[in-house]
């Protein structure tokens, strides 16, 4: 996935059932972005209509400063993406809409929506379409 591409970065589809609610409480993760028109105990935390990367951006949890994440040039180093949210929340179980506590650590692996693929809380919905096909195998 490329992480990098400006263009791409909302268009990742976040899955909900892998993903706990975002956090409001800043400070804002992006430029221009106030933290207090965010509302708490919802997906959609910047009421913007759409449930996307932009939502975590007032989200204390995502970091935009760890080793391997991908930047692209600067394009992406001021701006949440998909990535983020991996790294974040990629290895941590959740239960209605919350972290449960001390279950986030290296390589844990939780199904959290029980679809059958563990950590697939950011994905490109093409890519996993396909390989979904390709696991299916032949008909």
């Amino acid at each position: 996935m490329r992480w990098d591409r400006l263009g791409l970065r909302r268009q990742i589809h976040l899955n909900q059932g892998e993903l706990p609610y975002p956090e409001v409480s800043g400070p804002a993760l992006e430029t221009g972005v106030d933290c207090t028109k965010y509302t708490a105990n919802t997906y959609n935390a910047n009421e913007d209509t759409t449930f996307n990367v932009d939502d975590y951006a007032c989200d204390p949890r995502v970091s935009l400063s760890y080793p391997g994440r991908v930047n692209g040039n600067g394009a992406v180093s001021n701006l949440v993406t998909g990535q983020d949210l991996i790294h974040a929340f990629g290895d941590c179980q959740i239960t209605n809409h919350q972290i449960v506590p001390g279950t986030c650590g290296t390589g844990h692996h939780y199904d959290n929506d029980h679809n059958g693929y563990a950590n697939d809380n950011a994905r490109n919905q093409l890519l996993t379409e396909k390989r979904r096909s390709c696991d299916r195998g032949p008909a």
